[in-house]
Protein backbone atom coordinates (compact mmCIF):
# COMPACT_ATOMS: atom_id res chain seq x y z
CA UNK A 1 0.00 0.00 0.00
CA UNK A 2 2.47 2.40 1.30
CA UNK A 3 4.68 1.61 -1.83
CA UNK A 4 2.12 2.43 -4.59
CA UNK A 5 1.21 5.52 -2.40
CA UNK A 6 4.96 6.49 -2.94
CA UNK A 7 5.25 5.34 -6.76
CA UNK A 8 1.77 7.82 -7.00
CA UNK A 9 3.59 10.37 -4.99
CA UNK A 10 6.81 10.80 -7.48
CA UNK A 11 5.11 10.08 -10.48
CA UNK A 12 2.02 12.75 -9.86
CA UNK A 13 3.68 14.99 -7.86
CA UNK A 14 7.37 15.20 -8.12
CA UNK A 15 6.73 14.42 -12.19
CA UNK A 16 9.94 11.96 -12.22
CA UNK A 17 10.67 9.87 -15.40
CA UNK A 18 8.97 6.24 -16.02
CA UNK A 19 12.07 5.18 -15.64
CA UNK A 20 13.32 6.24 -11.91
CA UNK A 21 9.69 5.83 -10.96
CA UNK A 22 10.39 2.05 -11.87
CA UNK A 23 13.69 2.12 -10.39
CA UNK A 24 12.28 3.01 -7.35
CA UNK A 25 9.66 0.55 -7.14
CA UNK A 26 12.16 -1.79 -8.00
CA UNK A 27 14.34 -1.30 -5.14
CA UNK A 28 11.21 -0.85 -2.64
CA UNK A 29 10.18 -4.46 -3.62
CA UNK A 30 13.29 -5.39 -3.34
CA UNK A 31 13.62 -4.50 0.26
CA UNK A 32 10.28 -5.13 0.98
CA UNK A 33 11.34 -8.72 0.17
CA UNK A 34 14.11 -9.25 2.04
CA UNK A 35 12.83 -7.58 5.50
CA UNK A 36 9.66 -10.29 5.09
CA UNK A 37 11.76 -13.46 4.41
CA UNK A 38 14.71 -12.48 7.13
CA UNK A 39 12.70 -11.07 9.95
CA UNK A 40 8.83 -10.69 9.03
CA UNK A 41 8.16 -7.18 9.71
CA UNK A 42 6.89 -4.47 7.82
CA UNK A 43 7.87 -1.08 6.06
CA UNK A 44 6.85 0.82 8.41
CA UNK A 45 8.56 -1.07 11.66
CA UNK A 46 12.01 -1.18 10.26
CA UNK A 47 15.07 0.09 12.05
CA UNK A 48 18.36 0.87 11.36
CA UNK A 49 19.23 -2.32 11.64
CA UNK A 50 17.21 -3.87 8.93
CA UNK A 51 18.35 -1.77 6.42
CA UNK A 52 22.01 -2.31 8.17
CA UNK A 53 21.57 -5.75 7.55
CA UNK A 54 20.20 -4.99 3.57
CA UNK A 55 23.07 -3.51 3.00
CA UNK A 56 25.50 -6.02 3.59
CA UNK A 57 23.61 -9.16 1.99
CA UNK A 58 23.95 -6.13 -1.11
CA UNK A 59 27.66 -6.23 -0.82
CA UNK A 60 27.97 -9.79 0.00
CA UNK A 61 26.36 -10.59 -3.47
CA UNK A 62 28.45 -7.88 -4.93
CA UNK A 63 25.93 -5.05 -5.69
CA UNK A 64 28.74 -2.22 -6.24
CA UNK A 65 28.97 0.54 -3.73
CA UNK A 66 27.54 3.21 -5.84
CA UNK A 67 24.36 1.13 -6.90
CA UNK A 68 24.04 0.12 -2.91
CA UNK A 69 23.71 4.35 -2.31
CA UNK A 70 21.29 4.65 -4.99
CA UNK A 71 19.08 1.92 -3.18
CA UNK A 72 19.86 3.68 0.24
CA UNK A 73 18.61 7.06 -1.42
CA UNK A 74 15.57 4.93 -2.61
CA UNK A 75 14.97 4.09 1.20
CA UNK A 76 15.59 7.61 2.37
CA UNK A 77 13.12 9.13 -0.17
CA UNK A 78 10.28 6.66 0.63
CA UNK A 79 10.52 7.27 4.82
CA UNK A 80 10.74 10.87 3.96
CA UNK A 81 7.44 10.63 2.28
CA UNK A 82 6.04 8.50 5.09
CA UNK A 83 7.10 10.97 7.97
CA UNK A 84 5.18 14.03 5.37
CA UNK A 85 2.33 11.85 5.25
CA UNK A 86 2.41 11.70 8.72
CA UNK A 87 2.99 7.61 8.52
CA UNK A 88 6.05 7.87 10.77
CA UNK A 89 7.91 10.52 12.69
CA UNK A 90 11.47 9.65 11.89
CA UNK A 91 13.49 8.24 9.29
CA UNK A 92 15.72 4.79 10.06
CA UNK A 93 17.79 5.53 7.37
CA UNK A 94 19.14 8.37 9.07
CA UNK A 95 21.67 6.35 11.08
CA UNK A 96 22.65 4.36 8.01
CA UNK A 97 26.12 4.96 6.72
CA UNK A 98 26.68 4.83 3.31
CA UNK A 99 29.41 2.51 1.67
CA UNK A 100 31.95 4.79 0.25
CA UNK A 101 32.53 5.22 -3.52
CA UNK A 102 36.17 4.97 -4.82
CA UNK A 103 36.90 7.79 -6.78
CA UNK A 104 38.51 7.31 -9.88
CA UNK A 105 41.72 9.87 -10.53
CA UNK A 106 41.43 11.84 -14.18
CA UNK A 107 43.35 10.28 -16.77
CA UNK A 108 45.61 12.70 -18.54
CA UNK A 109 48.28 13.27 -20.93
CA UNK A 110 51.73 14.93 -19.42
CA UNK A 111 53.07 17.39 -20.76
CA UNK A 112 56.39 16.59 -22.06
CA UNK A 113 54.66 13.50 -23.83
CA UNK A 114 52.39 16.36 -26.04
CA UNK A 115 55.38 18.25 -26.49
CA UNK A 116 56.92 15.32 -28.31
CA UNK A 117 53.77 14.36 -30.42
CA UNK A 118 53.57 17.79 -31.23
CA UNK A 119 57.45 18.29 -32.04
CA UNK A 120 57.94 14.63 -33.80
CA UNK A 121 56.42 13.64 -37.62
CA UNK A 122 53.86 11.92 -35.68
CA UNK A 123 51.23 13.35 -37.79
CA UNK A 124 51.78 13.13 -41.59
CA UNK A 125 51.61 16.79 -43.86
CA UNK A 126 48.71 15.44 -45.80
CA UNK A 127 44.36 16.11 -45.31
CA UNK A 128 44.41 13.39 -42.52
CA UNK A 129 47.56 14.29 -41.18
CA UNK A 130 46.75 17.79 -40.68
CA UNK A 131 43.30 16.80 -39.87
CA UNK A 132 44.26 14.72 -36.42
CA UNK A 133 46.56 17.46 -35.02
CA UNK A 134 44.19 20.05 -35.83
CA UNK A 135 42.01 18.24 -33.45
CA UNK A 136 44.20 17.39 -30.79
CA UNK A 137 45.90 20.92 -30.51
CA UNK A 138 41.94 21.81 -30.05
CA UNK A 139 41.08 19.58 -27.61
CA UNK A 140 44.34 19.87 -25.97
CA UNK A 141 44.93 23.51 -26.07
CA UNK A 142 41.45 24.92 -25.06
CA UNK A 143 40.17 21.96 -23.30
CA UNK A 144 36.72 21.68 -24.85
CA UNK A 145 34.81 18.17 -24.78
CA UNK A 146 34.86 15.75 -27.17
CA UNK A 147 30.82 16.38 -27.90
CA UNK A 148 31.85 20.52 -28.43
CA UNK A 149 34.18 19.50 -30.57
CA UNK A 150 32.24 17.20 -32.72
CA UNK A 151 29.66 20.33 -33.09
CA UNK A 152 32.17 22.91 -34.07
CA UNK A 153 30.59 25.03 -37.01
CA UNK A 154 33.00 26.68 -39.47
CA UNK A 155 31.13 29.48 -38.55
CA UNK A 156 31.73 29.32 -34.71
CA UNK A 157 35.84 29.77 -35.94
CA UNK A 158 37.39 33.53 -36.03
CA UNK A 159 40.63 33.48 -37.09
CA UNK A 160 40.70 36.97 -36.71
CA UNK A 161 40.26 36.64 -32.59
CA UNK A 162 41.44 33.27 -32.75
CA UNK A 163 38.28 32.07 -31.49
CA UNK A 164 36.15 29.04 -31.40
CA UNK A 165 32.31 29.16 -30.38
CA UNK A 166 31.40 25.94 -29.18
CA UNK A 167 27.88 24.23 -27.65
CA UNK A 168 28.94 23.45 -24.24
CA UNK A 169 26.69 21.32 -21.60
CA UNK A 170 23.28 22.31 -21.12
CA UNK A 171 23.12 24.23 -24.75
CA UNK A 172 25.55 26.69 -22.88
CA UNK A 173 27.70 28.18 -25.37
CA UNK A 174 30.87 29.49 -24.77
CA UNK A 175 33.92 31.06 -26.16
CA UNK A 176 37.27 29.37 -26.40
CA UNK A 177 40.42 31.43 -27.18
CA UNK A 178 43.12 29.36 -29.49
CA UNK A 179 46.79 29.96 -30.02
CA UNK A 180 48.42 31.33 -33.56
CA UNK A 181 49.90 27.61 -34.08
CA UNK A 182 46.16 25.87 -34.11
CA UNK A 183 45.22 28.94 -36.38
CA UNK A 184 47.79 28.14 -38.53
CA UNK A 185 46.59 24.05 -38.62
CA UNK A 186 43.04 24.86 -39.16
CA UNK A 187 43.74 27.16 -42.20
CA UNK A 188 46.09 24.87 -43.41
CA UNK A 189 43.28 21.88 -43.57
CA UNK A 190 40.47 24.13 -44.22
CA UNK A 191 42.69 24.72 -47.76
CA UNK A 192 43.05 21.00 -48.10
CA UNK A 193 39.23 20.73 -48.06
CA UNK A 194 38.48 23.51 -50.45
Amino acid sequence: MYIDDFVRYLSLEKRFSLYTVQAYKNDLLEFESFIAQNFQVDLIDVNHNFIRSWVVALMENAISPRSVRRKISTLSGFYKYLIIRNVLSSSPVDKVPLPKVPKKLPVFVEENTMNFLFDSSFFTSDEIGVRDKAVILLIYHTGMRLSELISVKLSGLDFVNETVKVLGKRNKERILPFSFEINETLKLYLSYRE
